[in-house]
């Protein structure tokens, strides 16, 4: 009868641990819900956010609000606040980019980031922020993806040499789209806070 006794006791325990096991979280890269909504998000071809970006450069730091419109591929940035000249517009697309400032100068080239940089010193990965700022990596180039405990949208990325991280969502029209970003890459730190999302 002890024996009968130890033996139910031992199953319990080992079914008890059974099922703590299947409700620990299990580090994901892909589910199915995942997979439906990055397609989603990589179709989302017009799009337009309002908020704001920090950015943390070689002990150096700066605040400014920005309001980005997509069409397809071409697109217009407008950066306000202490970056230098005031303001800062940029319209492009994949083969040509302007850079306008609030006085009155114009710059052109074949990419955002080398306009930025040469216009404000600040390194911001625009032509990558396209896809990351929806939530969704890059196309066709290595990345590493952790997705949240719900399986729905990213946690975290590494791609390009930047670190990603998704700290705060939206639902828009069916669609998870992320309210707060981190991006980090050696000495830069970009935050943004999008606080309206029109698609």
């Amino acid at each position: 009868m002890k024996n009968i006794f130890l033996v139910l006791m031992f199953s319990i325990a080992l079914s008890a641990c059974s099922t703590l096991s299947v409700k620990t979280p299990v580090s994901q890269t892909s589910t199915p819900a995942w997979q439906t909504q990055s397609q989603k998000l990589l179709a989302l071809s017009q799009w337009n956010i309002h908020g704001g970006i920090g950015i943390q450069q070689d002990q150096k730091g700066l605040n400014a609000a920005v309001r980005w419109t997509q069409s397809r591929d071409q697109y217009d940035i407008y950066l306000y606040g202490p970056i230098g000249s005031g303001s800062v517009k940029i319209m492009g697309t994949q083969q040509h980019v302007r850079l306008d400032t609030a006085d009155n100068r114009h710059r052109e080239a074949t990419s955002a980031e080398e306009l930025l940089l040469s216009e404000t010193g600040w390194q911001i990965p625009v032509t990558n922020l396209m896809y990351w700022i929806r939530g969704i990596p890059i196309p066709n180039v290595p990345a590493t993806q952790q997705l949240d405990p719900t399986g729905q949208h990213l946690s975290s990325l590494q791609q390009s040499g930047w670190e990603i991280k998704y700290l705060r969502f939206t639902t828009v029209h069916g669609l998870e789209l992320p309210r707060k970003i981190v991006l980090n890459h050696a000495s830069i730190k970009v935050k943004i806070v999008i606080t309206q999302w029109n698609i």
